[in-house]
């Protein structure tokens, strides 16, 4: 399983069920949930002072709002960024450094959250 899927897979369970979650960076034509989650993988680097299996992945999981009024918008994410936040906590691969609000496709009010993901190489055997 990629560190994608593993990342999603932890995730879903601690959101809300509305909210979507879309694994790879890209356009999105019409918003209908009350929050879409996107993930986006940016690097790779080894892990500082760790084994040599072990690996960072710097994500950018941004939360985006659907609402055209700016006032909703921000309402929304309030709330729905430190739900984020504190989901991405709660998963034991995962560091969430820090959230900056974003603009998504020139219309969205969003949050790009900063997380280190560390992988670890998993031991094969050939036989």
């Amino acid at each position: 399983m990629s560190v994608r899927d593993e990342l999603t897979k932890a995730l879903r369970p601690l959101l809300p069920p509305r909210w979507r979650i879309v694994k790879t960076s890209r356009n999105l034509d019409q918003l209908s949930s009350p929050a879409v989650v996107m993930l986006k993988q940016l690097d790779l680097s080894p892990a500082p002072r760790a084994p040599r299996a072990e690996v960072l992945v710097n994500y950018v999981v941004t939360i985006i709002d659907p609402h055209q009024d700016i006032s909703n918008a921000e309402t929304a994410l309030d709330d729905g960024v430190i739900e984020l936040f504190r989901a991405l906590q709660r998963i034991p691969f995962t560091n969430p450094k820090k959230a900056t609000k974003v603009t998504f496709q020139d219309q969205y009010l969003a949050y790009d959250l900063e997380v280190e993901v560390v992988t670890t190489q998993k031991e094969t055997t050939n036989g």
